[in-house]
């Protein structure tokens, strides 16, 4: 095989480190390292089997032929003894039971998925609700077992799986998640930090931008129902700069308060979202958030970190959250150079965003973005959400209004587009902390938008 050249990728001269494959067969590759790992590692998968597909074809809405499904487990002496909510389960304990579904379409699916009433038997599943865990996505879902049924509900792409397996990781002794334990936590996979997160935020580490070349860091924060609703799926906003999003100690110069904040408009109007946060690259954040070159400042990155945030970023999100991925419920936001991106992201990628949240957008780096608007217009129902702190400087604020203007003159719709100078405000994280709230309230119409002009 050395001597076919998509061989010869794949070898890369025999390092096999994926140096020479593309964006998608990258993915491929850790699909597939990820699935062999688990078959060779996992005590169940060398255990009983039971196909589930035939149960699920008959009783099931949403499934069909091109789906496939089954449960690997082995059995100890204890497991014999005792169901799974009545003992506590060490981590190898846990493992010993599987859920393997797969979707052979190229359409995405969403259905609930049922275990038998054998399966159930077989493995003393009690009422109550169990968490699990996809081991290719890190994904948790609520395993819901009543009277008469025990259901999960799934959302596979097409061409996707899930394996499923009993998660060790959830605080409870039983695995089994109480409506009144669902406290949410912060889930930090590195260093321990002096945490200020509030909700579920979830920290995804070296999540490849082939574009760029570089990695990065998603913080990805879950809304309060998130866990105890399998069945809701929800809008998305994407965010840059995410260190300063969700924690004091990991941020700048102080946190947006993100978490809270989303919190709050949940309890107050029942709206929720899925936010997710991307890191910004400290050596090379000026450069990856303007599409264009700058005498100073050198070579604009913008396209390439834009092409690797829709093409890489967003799928992986949308595959492993219940998300509603059209570009009416999805949002982009940032501010100062990250605001700029944003307004270059929804022109370049009007399918993918529907709404931007642009503050103290850096127009002045280039001025070719004002050209950027006109080459590429959006449709005038997509809603831009524009603010400048008066104190920012004469050059941002201006800036600000002339973009407006020009959109406006354009033939935007009214309706679709907000912007304030905020009096006394300056280029700060207090700044859009203070501002963040009536953004989303704005972009997702849950308030009365003459409203927040004042």
């Amino acid at each position: 095989y050395a001597g076919i050249p998509a061989h010869q990728r794949w070898m890369n001269d025999g390092k096999f480190d994926g140096g020479l494959l593309t964006s998608d067969e990258r993915s491929l590759r850790r699909y597939y390292q990820n699935v062999l790992s688990f078959a060779a590692s996992s005590p169940a998968m060398k255990g009983h089997y039971q196909d589930l597909h035939f149960y699920n074809l008959a009783n099931t809405n949403g499934y069909n032929d091109m789906q496939m499904s089954f449960a690997r487990w082995t059995e100890s002496a204890e497991d014999k003894k005792a169901s799974l909510n009545k003992q506590v389960l060490d981590d190898a304990a846990l493992n010993n039971k599987v859920l393997v579904v797969s979707n052979f379409s190229e359409d995405n699916v969403a259905y609930r998925f049922e275990l038998s009433p054998k399966l159930r038997s077989k493995w003393a599943l009690d009422n109550g609700q169990y968490v699990l865990k996809d081991e290719l996505s890190n994904e948790q879902f609520i395993l819901e077992v009543t009277d008469s049924t025990a259901s999960i509900a799934i959302k596979l792409n097409g061409l996707a799986s899930a394996i499923l397996t009993f998660d060790s990781q959830t605080p409870s002794n039983s695995k089994i998640v109480a409506k009144a334990e669902k406290e949410s936590q912060y889930a930090k996979v590195d260093e321990p930090l002096v945490s200020q997160a509030v909700g579920q935020v979830k920290i995804i580490n070296n999540i490849e931008l082939p574009n760029l070349q570089r990695t990065r860091t998603l913080r990805v924060y879950l809304p309060p129902s998130y866990t105890s609703d399998s069945s809701k799926f929800y809008p998305v906003i994407y965010m840059h700069d995410a260190q300063n999003l969700f924690d004091d100690a990991t941020s700048f110069m102080g946190e947006w308060q993100v978490d809270e904040s989303m919190d709050k408009i949940a309890n107050q109007t029942g709206f929720e979202a899925i936010v997710v946060g991307i890191d910004n690259s400290a050596e090379h954040r000026i450069n990856e958030y303007s599409a264009w070159d700058h005498a100073k400042y050198g070579v604009g990155q913008g396209r390439l970190y834009m092409r690797d945030i829709v093409e890489v970023v967003k799928p992986f999100i949308d595959q492993t959250y219940r998300t509603k991925s059209d570009g009416s419920n999805t949002a982009i936001m940032g501010s100062s150079m990250a605001g700029l991106i944003s307004h270059f992201a929804i022109h370049e990628y009007p399918e993918a965003f529907g709404k931007a949240g642009i503050f103290s957008p850096s127009y002045w780096y280039s001025t070719k973005v004002y050209q950027e608007v006109i080459d590429k217009p959006i449709k005038s129902s997509h809603a831009l959400y524009f603010i400048v702190g008066e104190k920012e400087g004469d050059g941002m604020v201006s800036g600000m209004k002339k973009m407006v203007e020009q959109i406006k003159n354009g033939g935007h719709e009214p309706d679709s587009i907000f912007s304030k100078v905020v009096p006394n405000a300056e280029h700060n994280e207090g700044f859009w902390r203070s501002e963040f709230e009536s953004a989303v309230l704005w972009l997702f119409n849950l308030k009365n938008k003459s409203d927040l002009a004042s």
